[in-house]
C-alpha cells in the first residue's frame, strides 16, 4: 500500500491568473494549482472554516497526515508484547494491529 493519491481539500481561491489556492484541515497548501490537477467532489466534505488560514503546509505533508499508515508506506506492526504498550504503532495510530 502507497500513500494515498488524493487528499481533502478546499478551494480558497481563485487567482487572477486562473491558479486555485486550495486549503486542508492542516493547512493552506503552498503551491497553487491549476484545474486540471485536481478533482471536484460532489459532497461537501470540509467547509472553509476548518483551515487553519494562519498555517501554509507542504502537500506532501498532508498527505502524510491524511494517511492512515506512518507516511513510508506500510503500516506493520513489529511488536512482540501482543500491543500492550505505546511503543506499538498500532496503538499510537489507533488502528487494529495485523
Amino acid at each position: 500500500m502507497h500513500e494515498p493519491r488524493s487528499i481533502l481539500a478546499i478551494v480558497l481561491e481563485v487567482t487572477s491568473d486562473g491558479f486555485y489556492r486550495l486549503g486542508t484541515r492542516d493547512g493552506v497548501l503552498k503551491q497553487l494549482y491549476a484545474r486540471s490537477q485536481f478533482t471536484v467532489c460532489q459532497k461537501k466534505l470540509l467547509q472553509i472554516h476548518e483551515v487553519p488560514t494562519d498555517t501554509e503546509v507542504a502537500l506532501r505533508t498532508v498527505a502524510k497526515e491524511q494517511s492512515t499508515g506512518t507516511g513510508k508506506g506500510f503500516l506493520k506492526c513489529v511488536c512482540k508484547t501482543k500491543c500492550q504498550n505505546k511503543k506499538c504503532i498500532c496503538l499510537k495510530k489507533n488502528v487494529l494491529c495485523n
